[in-house]
């Protein structure tokens, strides 16, 4: 019943891109039309766009699966948060153009105990879906506090519509989508199985000048002892 929703929802989005893509490469590729560098220009963008939107969903697709099959076991590693989230905002920038990212993740924060992979997906689907519903000249921000001792509190804010009160639990369930999206809405219920496959919590709250902040929890590494650290390094 899942796979067949799950086709169902998704084909139309597979298909929209497709269509755009096959559209502009024909256009571009028929040599009897004659187009300006500008029309060209803007063809290959549009491709370059809608690619990046497959992309996205047959990411968002796989990961999916791997959730359905139950083979969805976090592989922890212990790395500075600070790293995973320049990462995850550089790979984006590639591609959204004209859009600014403001990071605020102070280097002192103790490292994470995360599956590097898993979360990179959570913040990347998240800064996807703010990237969706901000206006252009409004940076979307994402910051970083020590919650707590044993936990890191991740945000991503952005200057959209925001979410009401009353969608604000359902945003995260299979397909529920924002208003005047067109996207199946995997992105935000990945986000939320990855986070949660990790004990941890998501959630989405009003932003203070509008617009939607989603917050995120991650565990922190338990410290290595001091006498355990000498002994590594007198064993080196």
């Amino acid at each position: 019943q899942l796979a067949k929703t799950l086709v169902g929802a998704v084909s139309h989005d597979l298909r929209a891109p497709l269509t755009r893509i096959k559209a502009s490469s024909s256009t571009l590729a028929d040599a009897d039309l004659q187009i300006d560098p500008e029309q060209a220009r803007r063809l290959a963008a549009l491709i370059d766009a809608q690619a990046d939107r497959l992309a996205e969903l047959v990411q968002n697709l796989l990961d999916m699966s791997r959730i359905q099959a139950g083979v969805l076991r976090p592989r922890y590693t212990v790395a500075p948060l600070a790293d995973l989230v320049a990462t995850v905002v550089d790979d984006l920038a590639a591609d959204r153009r004209g859009y600014h990212v403001a990071v605020d993740v102070p280097d002192d924060l103790p490292p994470i105990d995360a599956d590097l992979v898993l979360i990179s997906r959570v913040l990347t689907n998240l800064l996807e879906n703010a990237l969706r519903y901000s206006p252009k000249d409004a940076p979307i921000a994402v910051r970083a506090v020590l919650d707590a001792p044993d936990r890191i509190e991740v945000s991503v804010a952005d200057h959209g519509p925001g979410v009401s009160p009353h969608r604000r639990s359902a945003i995260f369930e299979l397909f529920a989508r924002r208003d005047a999206d067109a996207g199946a809405g995997l992105g935000l219920t990945i986000a939320k199985t990855f986070v949660e496959a990790h004990g941890q919590r998501i959630w989405v709250d009003q932003a203070p000048g509008g617009g939607a902040v989603f917050r995120f929890t991650l565990p922190v590494a338990a410290a290595i002892p001091e006498e355990s650290q000498v002994a590594l390094h007198t064993h080196h």
